[in-house]
């Protein structure tokens, strides 16, 4: 058993015990995920020849909760692993973060596509989710959009590692000065990220974890 993500989530469920009723509960938003730069071009060529365009980009699940108080105020995008978004997960996530004085936007990249879990794969669309998040924060009044910053766990931690890296080109249809302030990855594959980071960027593994060993971090 993974000891080190039992004793994560007590510490995570004590911290939201004790910070309970600082903030509003979480509401359900829905906003489009990022398109890549290529399938954004198709459409308006398509559109330019008059044919029908491609379906539009998928819509995906968020949970909001913001601290009392007009802020702005920083913000974090959580992303979950590869087995779906529980309600538990959700709330510990948005208590703690509020609590601690952040906005949060927890992110459900499954639930809208179907998916039950994806532990074979990572869809690249995991990114354009995160991209997504960061963009609708950042037009929020209540939000400083210079401070957002992702976290991830386990596959949501490797999306979080890639967005981290450095990188020629922006796959994404998203502004260039778009960028996450900072990331956390908890329990990532430290093989998705490049050799030099782009951005702050801290990693949590567990000393004795079989499944990402942190040497190689």
């Amino acid at each position: 058993m993974r000891k080190q993500v039992e004793t994560s989530r007590a510490i995570a469920l004590l911290a939201a015990i004790v910070c309970a009723g600082t903030a509003s509960a979480a509401e359900l938003v829905r906003f489009e995920t990022a398109e890549f730069r290529v399938a954004q071009i198709q459409q308006r060529r398509a559109i330019e020849r008059g044919e029908t365009p491609a379906v539009a980009p998928d819509k995906i699940e968020g949970y909001l909760a913001k601290p009392e108080g007009d802020g702005p105020f920083a913000a974090v995008v959580h992303l979950h692993g590869c087995g779906g978004l529980s309600r538990s997960t959700r709330n510990r996530v948005s208590e703690l973060m509020t609590g601690w004085g952040y906005v949060s936007l927890v992110v459900d990249s499954y639930t809208t596509r179907g998916i039950r879990n994806s532990c074979d794969q990572l869809p690249t669309s995991r990114q354009g989710d995160a991209l997504a998040a960061l963009q609708y924060l950042s037009k929020l009044a209540f939000v400083d959009p210079k401070r957002i910053a992702v976290v991830g766990s386990s596959q949501g931690g490797i999306v979080a590692l890639r967005l981290a890296s450095t990188r020629a080109i922006n796959l994404f249809a998203v502004s260039d000065e778009l960028k996450f302030k900072a990331a956390v990855a908890y329990y990532p594959l430290c093989g998705a990220a490049t050799r030099q980071l782009a951005i702050p960027t801290t990693i949590l593994i567990g000393e004795l974890d079989d499944w990402t060993p942190a040497k190689y971090c």
